[in-house]
């Protein structure tokens, strides 16, 4: 895509608001070349100088002052809503997450227009418009304060994503940069939606039954709960309840056995009953 203002220019002529980031941050030393002096500068307070560029996009002068000489630290992000045509992302915050998502929405025959996808140094972004697209709303999380685990969320209204060819930081502080999948990417061609086509695609990104699943028979309930220590299955015995919690090992252990054995457990499932006269072996060695 080239530089930061060819890249920025793209999203522009694409009907795409931007603001220019510095990490993840808004670069504010470049917006008060634009703005003038501002002293908010908490993100997602509602008084912060980049949210101007929620109400309208910026001009052609306004991405030359600040990409023009940009430096390796800036960065471009696309400011989501109604300013850039009712565009929200979905943010998925883990690489295997989107697989299960497309798997998802295959099923229920959603996929009928590309989606630009975007690789991020954690996961993805899926980009589409719709009507009233929401703000940020975690889809699919687990926990709260320094135990909150998240899966995947919504950047939408009020809200940026940092867009390629922008740099970002992994875990192990290394820089990868976003880019678009070239398979999907055409910044004219984003796909709209109707409501509930986008509601849709949002549900199913909450990724429902992941974290809690009940099985009930007439005799007792069993609930499995997914954590961060592994998964905890509570079950009803005579004595009451009990709780069996499996660590991340024993379940990659059941992981590597239903994946070596799958087809032969649904085999032994759909077996038919032995004959009457069937009568079990009992010699010696086979």
């Amino acid at each position: 895509m080239g530089t930061l203002l060819d890249a920025a220019r793209s999203y522009l002529a694409a009907g795409l608001s931007v603001i220019p980031t510095r990490g993840k941050t808004p670069d504010y030393y470049a917006l008060e070349r634009t703005l003038g002096p501002h002293t908010n500068w908490v993100p997602n307070d509602a008084r912060a100088a980049w949210r101007t560029y929620c109400g309208r996009r910026p001009t052609d002068a306004e991405l030359i002052s600040w990409f023009a000489d940009a430096d390796e630290h800036m960065g471009v992000a696309i400011v989501g809503g109604q300013v850039s045509g009712g565009l929200v992302r979905i943010d998925f915050e883990h690489q295997s997450c989107i697989s299960v998502w497309w798997q998802a929405v295959e099923r229920k025959g959603l996929i009928t227009k590309p989606y630009p996808v975007v690789a991020t140094p954690k996961g993805h972004h899926i980009y589409f418009r719709m009507p009233e697209p929401p703000g940020h709303v975690l889809l699919s999380s687990h926990g709260a304060g320094k135990d909150l685990l998240v899966l995947s969320e919504t950047q939408g209204e009020g809200c940026y994503c940092v867009a390629p060819p922008s740099l970002g930081y992994c875990a192990d502080s290394s820089t990868i940069a976003y880019a678009w999948n070239p398979a999907t990417y055409d910044e004219w061609a984003t796909p709209t939606f109707d409501q509930a086509t986008g509601r849709a695609l949002l549900e199913e990104a909450s990724f429902p039954g992941l974290w809690s699943l009940e099985l009930r028979d007439p005799h007792e309930l069993k609930q499995l709960q997914l954590n961060r220590e592994g998964l905890l299955l509570s079950a009803r015995f005579a004595g009451g309840y009990r709780d069996i919690h499996l660590s991340w090992e024993e379940v990659a252990q059941l992981r590597a056995y239903f994946n070596s054995y799958g087809p032969l457990l649904h085999a032994v499932e759909a077996a038919p009953p032995p004959p009457p006269s069937y009568e079990p072996y009992e010699g010696g060695d086979f």
